[in-house]
């Protein structure tokens, strides 16, 4: 339609009207342009924060309880692909720690305690069994609570259970409990409610709204002790950081703020007593015999030889208990030897039960000579693992499926990477960091502008002939890559975007989104106009001085090269605009999970490309259009001119597909198909990745902790590794 039009407008009134009109077309697109620039850059920043705030404070016990809701339905679907609400669970037993890991009693308490009362007050408050772990923790007048436990011990899944417990029982306006991992905290550089209204944020976007007082929803919920933060993993930490930790959190606890912390016993021993002194630290002034202040501290006790064969012989099926009889006879005939001590944990019982429970393969195999300690033997059943879940399982019905070669191969690629990271989170948008030359700005800037210099210089080698289609085509590249870097500089993001399509009929946040993206717009505006103003004038130039001579070259040069800044400068920053406009976070009841934030990101790349390609594709269309009908004004009417204002217009409109492109690829999506197809290509990872990672989370191989996977424990990673080197 558009070269049409001006196809019509040409036809109509010939080259010389035509140039004028351009002039005109550029002047007003440069004004335009210069207003938008102005309008982020100096807006009202009052009124700015008033409708960021969109009624945010108003709503927010509504919120409140939405979060709730949401964090119920995403830890209920983990719980059963885990397998934790069995009719028959390990019956995991819990005892007060040793009184040198916790604060005194009375303060746990609240009261005086007479001396000879501690032990009845420890039985009292810090004895149990798994069901009765919510019990515990109401009892508990501080409300504070740490869990210790040897790897396996199921430290992560009674954190979970407890995190629905008291999601179960709270009422409507009480503190909402939140299950975090705490890898990605360092207490050194960030506060602990900071941290925390951070993965808020990061988990939930919709909580990063603005309230009236300009802090986040999250930053609100966090400062009005409306979340109840449940910690995963302290011994995650590096010594030097775990130690610091305890001192930044009772720094940060005041008298009646509740917590759940979980750690493994060994670390949390080596954290809270009184240091080694021929041990090292890189931390001045740390006091590492601190304990987390009014926190009462249980451990969790090793499984039973009756409890393991109660719990495996009936995960049996009836005709098939009789394989396990003489491993039953081996747990009870040495009740301390390597088996029973490698079966004394949750995590190697239910490894157990996935490898022969249900399975051709015989249990007898554990009682090999060669399995001759503990160590062999949970190796033994971490190895067994992935060969038990790939062969023994089909797929759900929909799924592709995977040999146990390939998704070893695959799952040991992936647990290098985290390594790597320093992580045990795998988030899908951070496996851009394996291409970070492809998913960078310049990267994706060169190979959009290549994509879009092989499609545009067919069309003018076509409509200008073989040397002037050459030049006009490098030129193209070398003009879109800069631009296109830029629209990627400015406009990229690392985490995933939620569109809701639903909420454009909300004008304010509309509004709100439009004044953000001016600002944005306006930087991106201020560096892409007058670099790209630059090139195309000294190009252009140089190429008219060719034909025309130097003077007219040097007035043809500075007219166009003003006249296409202004112009690029309002369809960038009209495009970075647009974009922030359409990236809205999605509802916060929705139940998070990593596929879930790929689908909608997906979405938000697809109406990020599309905005942009219309915005640039159009204003450049008609201004490089209108710039080659100056050109040709110097040739002789007929079929050669009309060739060339054609191709003008045509690198206008493909310019803006690869803008669009550009855009896209910029999304958090956008950069993990990039990586996809290369890691693909070169074989190390699948390319249908998200239904592979998805089909291992239900094959009991990654779990889910809220948008990002983790493996199914940390000695599952670690033996994954260490069968790479």
């Amino acid at each position: 339609m558009t070269l049409f039009g001006l196809g019509v407008v040409l036809a109509a009134t010939g080259l010389p009207t035509a140039v004028q009109w351009g002039s005109l077309v550029s002047a007003l697109a440069g004004l335009l342009g210069l207003s938008v620039a102005a309008a982020g850059l100096w807006g009202n920043t009052r009124q700015r924060r008033q409708q960021t705030a969109s009624g945010a404070s108003e709503h927010s016990p509504e919120i409140l309880e939405r979060l709730a809701s949401a964090i119920e339905v995403q830890w209920r679907a983990e719980t059963e692909v885990r397998q934790l609400n069995r009719l028959l669970p390990l019956s995991v037993r819990w005892r007060s720690a040793a009184a040198d890991l916790m604060d005194r009693l009375d303060t746990i308490a609240g009261v005086a305690v007479d001396p000879r009362d501690e032990e009845l007050m420890r039985q009292f408050y810090l004895s149990g069994e798994l069901t009765e772990v919510g019990d515990a923790f109401e009892r508990l007048p501080s409300h504070r609570l740490v869990i210790l436990g040897e790897p396996g011990a199921g430290k992560s899944a009674i954190a979970l259970r407890l995190t629905r417990e008291l999601l179960l029982r709270r009422h409507s306006g009480e503190p909402v409990p939140v299950l975090l991992t705490l890898g990605s905290w360092n207490p050194a550089t960030e506060h602990f409610y900071a941290w925390v209204a951070r993965c808020l944020e990061e988990t939930y976007p919709v909580l990063r709204v603005a309230t009236e007082s300009g802090e986040s929803v999250a930053q609100h919920f966090v400062n009005t002790r409306r979340v109840l933060p449940i910690l995963d993993g302290l011994d995650e930490m590096s010594d030097d950081v775990r130690v610091q930790s305890i001192g930044a959190l009772n720094r940060a606890l005041t008298d009646d703020d509740p917590l759940v912390l979980t750690s493994r016993t060994r670390e949390y021993y080596t954290t809270v007593r009184s240091p080694d002194p021929s041990r090292p630290t890189s931390l001045p002034h740390v006091h590492t015999s601190e304990v987390l202040a009014a926190a009462a501290v249980i451990e969790l006790l090793p499984l039973l030889p009756a409890e393991v064969e109660n719990y495996l012989g009936q995960a049996t099926p009836v005709s098939h208990v009789d394989k396990w009889t003489p491993v039953f006879a081996q747990l009870h005939r040495e009740p301390t030897g390597p088996l029973c001590s490698a079966l004394s944990t949750p995590l190697m019982t239910s490894l157990a039960r996935v490898a022969y429970c249900n399975t051709t393969a015989s249990p007898a195999e554990l009682l090999d000579r060669r399995l001759s300690d503990r160590r062999t033997i949970e190796a033994h059943l971490l190895d067994r693992l992935i060969p038990s879940v790939y062969e023994d399982r089909p797929p759900p019905s929909g799924r592709s499926s995977w040999n146990v070669a390939q998704a070893n191969a695959w799952l040991r690629f992936l647990a290098v990477h985290l390594d790597r990271l320093g992580t045990r989170e795998l988030a899908w948008w951070d496996l851009r960091r394996l291409t970070p030359r492809l998913s960078g700005g310049i990267g994706i800037g060169l190979l959009t502008g290549l994509s879009a210099s092989l499609l545009i210089t067919p069309i003018y080698v076509l409509a200008w002939g073989l040397r002037l289609g050459i030049v006009g085509g490098l030129t193209f590249m070398l003009i879109s890559s800069v631009v296109y870097g830029l629209i990627v500089r400015f406009s990229a993001v690392s985490t995933p975007l939620r569109v809701n399509v639903r909420q454009y009929v909300d004008l304010r946040r509309r509004f709100t989104g439009l004044k953000v993206g001016l600002r944005a717009g306006s930087r991106a505006a201020l560096v892409s106009g007058p670099s790209v103003g630059i090139a195309v004038g000294l190009v252009d130039g140089f190429i008219y001085g060719l034909v025309a001579g130097p003077t007219a070259g040097a007035g043809i040069g500075l007219a166009t090269g003003v006249a296409v800044g202004l112009a690029d400068a309002f369809s960038v920053g009209l495009a970075v605009a647009l974009v922030y406009v359409l990236d809205v976070p999605a509802d916060v009841s929705r139940a998070v999970s990593p596929s879930f934030l790929h689908n909608v990101d997906r979405v938000a790349a697809l109406i990020r490309a599309v905005v942009v390609a219309v915005a640039i594709g159009l204003a450049t269309a008609l201004v490089a259009g209108l710039l080659v009908v100056e050109f040709a004004s110097g040739f002789p009417a007929g079929p050669r001119q009309a060739s060339l204002v054609i191709g003008g217009y045509a690198g206008g409109l493909v310019f803006g597909l690869g803008a669009g492109l550009a855009a896209g690829l910029a999304t958090a999506y956008g950069r993990l198909t990039l990586a996809r197809v290369w890691l693909a290509a070169r074989h190390r990872l699948p390319w249908a990745l998200m239904a592979f990672l998805d089909d291992a989370h239900h094959r009991g191989v990654l779990r889910q902790v809220a948008g990002t996977y983790e493996f199914r424990h940390s000695q599952l990673q670690n033996r994954l590794i260490a069968s790479v080197a």
